[in-house]
């Protein structure tokens, strides 16, 4: 009974350095984005969330529709994209996979893999393969 003041300041001290807010839209000494990343419109309306580590993106991205509902997801591999793109109504339309090449003009994403398409009501409707952003036949 003696150690219950000792774990209830030990529980609190945990609680209040979790609950630090996380710095967003930061560069570090290099101008490279570095973690949390939240990207505007002119307006000021959110349009996309994510996470960067030496200025490139990774793991889970999200884009949203003008109207705040998720449009896109992207989630970030070493070499590989998993993306997915939604419906208005929040059902999925079409999810594959794409690559991000970075290039001395800048960066070039391309489907690239086996993508599926899904109709109106979220059933699967058909797939293709990709290749460097074109479809196989």
């Amino acid at each position: 009974m003696k150690s219950l003041p000792f774990l209830l300041l030990a529980l609190t001290l945990i609680f209040v350095c979790s609950c630090r807010e996380q710095k967003i839209n930061r560069y570090d000494t290099s101008r490279r984005k570095q973690g949390l990343w939240h990207e505007h419109s002119q307006l000021g309306t959110l349009m996309a969330y994510g996470s960067y580590k030496d200025g490139l993106e990774k793991g889970r991205w999200v884009h949203l529709d003008p109207e705040g509902r998720t449009w896109v997801t992207y989630h970030y591999g070493k070499q590989r994209i998993k993306v997915k793109y939604y419906r208005s109504n929040g059902n999925l339309e079409r999810k594959g996979w794409a690559r991000m090449d970075y290039e001395p003009l800048g960066p070039h994403f391309y489907w690239h893999g086996r993508w599926t398409f899904y109709d109106d009501n979220g059933r699967r409707d058909s797939t293709v393969r990709y290749a460097f952003g074109a479809p196989l036949p």
